[in-house]
């Protein structure tokens, strides 16, 4: 196929960045470890050795880096088939990841990946679960028809439907919401990162607009001066989060998901 070649390409030059971040380890010699302590909520904490010169900093920042890939919407399946040839990780959302009319169980995510609840470019969880971003996306008139709009309406309900069924199946599913007509709720997004938790994937990213459970996107693709584009402010200070105990049980609980995961 005539894609497959330019592909190709592309993918030599990624795979000769990542041999050059091989090569200058002796340059970077860097220790990254994951903290999820209050004074570093979801933050990675990065100790350095030595005193490098201005040289070396440049090649440091890719110490122990892995390229990730976003693999999402239009690309070809050459590109997700070539990509864990030359060291590429997949992204895999979680509101995208649905087979034979159901979510992927966590057991079914693939090993190189880096696995999220949602992105930048995605409604927050509690805007997904309660249509926010549908609401906003009708007000900003970015439907390009009303058969699509209630194409989306109704997949989101589904969607919602199969959501509370993956839960239970891996027994995590919240008390409240009961149902899918009923309001988000902090539970239920500890409940979804739960799950991510279980995935497979070797990396798991979590946003801190839903940790916090905010509503507003980031983002709104599609638009320019419709809508303020990465202005909005997250709801709390790194002070404020590290100071909430709710917070620090929630990751701890995450964290725990994750390491027994990998043990298996």
């Amino acid at each position: 196929m005539v894609v497959v070649r330019p592909l190709r390409q592309v993918l030599w030059r990624v795979d000769k960045v990542l041999d050059a971040m091989n090569h200058h380890r002796a340059w970077a010699r860097r220790h990254v470890q994951h903290s999820l302590h209050p004074q570093h909520i979801g933050a990675v904490a990065v100790q350095q050795h030595g005193q490098p010169n201005a040289e070396s900093r440049p090649i440091q920042r890719l110490r122990k880096a892995q390229a990730e890939g976003m693999d999402l919407g239009v690309v070809p399946v050459e590109m997700r088939q070539a990509m864990p040839e030359f060291g590429l990780y997949h992204y895999k959302v979680l509101l995208f990841e649905k087979i034979s009319g159901r979510f992927r169980r966590p057991d079914e995510f693939v090993r190189q990946a880096l696995a999220a609840a949602t992105t930048h470019d995605l409604p927050t969880l509690h805007s997904y679960w309660e249509a926010r971003d549908i609401e906003l996306r009708r007000r900003l008139n970015l439907f390009p028809s009303a058969e699509i709009e209630s194409q989306i309406v109704h997949e989101r309900d589904h969607d919602r439907e199969m959501l509370l069924a993956a839960l239970r199946e891996q027994g995590i599913n919240p008390a409240h919401p009961g149902g899918p007509l009923e309001p988000y709720t902090d539970e239920l997004g500890h409940a979804l990162h739960l799950y991510l938790a279980r995935s497979s994937t070797a990396l798991v990213a979590l946003q801190v607009e839903d940790l916090l459970g905010m509503t507003d996107p980031v983002n709104v693709p599609g638009t320019f001066a419709e809508y303020p584009n990465w202005q909005r402010k997250v709801t709390a200070s790194i002070e404020d989060m590290a100071a909430r105990s709710d917070l620090a049980r929630r990751l701890d609980e995450i964290n725990r998901a994750r390491v027994q995961t990998s043990a298996q």
